[in-house]
């Protein structure tokens, strides 16, 4: 008997590439990938495999692209709360441990993909902080040299004006 496989097997493999592949590929229809990927997690939520792919993933520490609907950092909060509550993720059993205790925690995937939106948003929200803290840095030197600059003209302008008088 042949071992099942997840509904992204039955994706032809550039639709999986971006979908479930490398997290940060340089695209040049970023929004496209965006919704392939949301599409992608989609279809992990509702795949009867969901819970044995992310058990998989967390256990062989995957580091790259979507598993069980669940990307890198959110995988690593769910190793982490999966040990707090006294799961084993060593030795031969681990994969299987993990999955059981997906199956009985089911809530815990949301958790930690909500905490991982809101650390997203968290951080976006730092990145545009500094953006338009060195804009103000950046517009306030320029003020500064064109000022200079102003200053030094009247004052060559006035020493000038006083040769005259």
């Amino acid at each position: 008997m042949s071992e099942p496989r997840g509904w992204c097997a039955q994706f032809p493999s550039v639709w999986a590439d971006q979908m479930w592949g490398l997290d940060d590929v340089d695209d040049e229809n970023p929004s496209g990938r965006r919704a392939l990927v949301a599409a992608g997690i989609r279809i992990c939520d509702s795949c009867p495999l969901r819970f044995r792919c992310l058990a998989d993933a967390i256990v062989t520490h995957e580091r790259y692209g979507i598993r069980g609907g669940l990307r890198r950092m959110p995988r690593v909060r769910l190793a982490s709360a999966a040990r707090a509550a006294g799961v084993d993720l060593s030795g031969v059993r681990a994969s299987q441990n993990l999955e059981s205790w997906l199956r009985a925690n089911p809530g815990m995937i949301g958790l930690v993909r909500d905490a991982e939106s809101k650390d997203r948003a968290y951080r976006r929200h730092n990145q545009q902080r500094r953006e338009a803290r060195r804009e103000r840095r950046e517009a306030g030197r320029a003020q500064s040299v064109a000022e200079s600059a102003t200053q030094g003209t009247l004052d060559a302008g006035d020493g000038v004006s006083d040769a005259w008088v």
